[in-house]
């Protein structure tokens, strides 16, 4: 295991926080789970998530801006994870009307998922550990669990929040929400009623300032009631690139 500085976050004690990835490139759990990857592919969508940053500056574009913008943030999702509900999420998914899948059975798919997921075991600082909840970063898994897992649960969320707070627009692209509201006041009781509905899930938001806001790499822009859309960097974005040679031997 291995860690990410996350430079453009707020730092702790003066130290950055570090996103953890487990590098299992190579094993069994990493094989298994690129098999189960198309399997579960199917799962991964419903009518709130977009697909990539043109998909939703093509669509916030073609909303007349009288809203107010918010975003919202899922803390650690992929730690978060709850493994052994999300399993089960998927065998009643895929099995419902199906007795097979992909020439296997619910007991032969449910056991491919426990090797690729609850299975893993990893080093740190010399010591090994089994990861026992939660899905690694690193796995192929990872972003394809966490969206089946928010796919099914955000659509009973929605239905459950009351009209009096809720959203006019909601989109998601794995842990990132782009929301828009009549009154800006609804964004803490959304957030609010959101934090109570698991207790492995947490949200943090943020509101637009002077008219914008940014969502994923968009620059938001609200103008003459309409959204402008324009390319959004990260504070510590020094627009320096690898070259594209520099890893390159004329011995290999």
């Amino acid at each position: 295991m291995y860690g990410n500085a996350k430079v453009h976050k707020p730092l702790t004690n003066g130290k950055p926080k570090f996103r953890p990835i487990i590098s299992s490139i190579g094993t069994i759990s990493h094989q298994v789970a690129k098999y189960l990857l198309p399997i579960l592919k199917p799962l991964e969508t419903n009518e709130y998530v977009t697909k990539d940053s043109f998909d939703f500056a093509y669509n916030i574009r073609s909303i007349k801006a009288d809203t107010f913008m918010a975003s919202m943030d899922i803390e650690s999702l992929f730690t978060n994870l709850p493994l052994t509900e999300t399993i089960e999420l998927c065998c009643n998914k895929l099995f419902h009307d199906n007795t097979l899948v992909s020439g296997l059975n619910r007991k032969e798919f449910k056991k491919l998922m426990e090797i690729a997921t609850q299975e893993n075991v990893f080093m740190f600082n010399g010591k090994f550990y089994k990861q026992i909840n939660g899905v690694a970063m690193g796995s192929p898994l990872g972003p394809i669990l966490s969206n089946i897992f928010l796919c099914h649960h955000e659509k009973l969320w929605l239905e459950e929040c009351p009209s009096s707070f809720k959203p006019r627009m909601y989109t998601r692209y794995v842990d990132d929400i782009f929301l828009l509201f009549s009154d800006i006041q609804h964004l803490d009781l959304f957030k609010n009623f959101m934090n109570t509905r698991h207790t492995n899930i947490k949200f943090t938001s943020e509101v637009e300032k002077d008219n914008q806001l940014a969502f994923l790499d968009v620059n938001i822009t609200k103008h003459n009631r309409a959204f402008k859309t324009g390319i959004y960097r990260i504070p510590t974005f020094r627009v320096i690139f690898s070259n594209f040679n520099s890893l390159f031997r004329d011995d290999f």
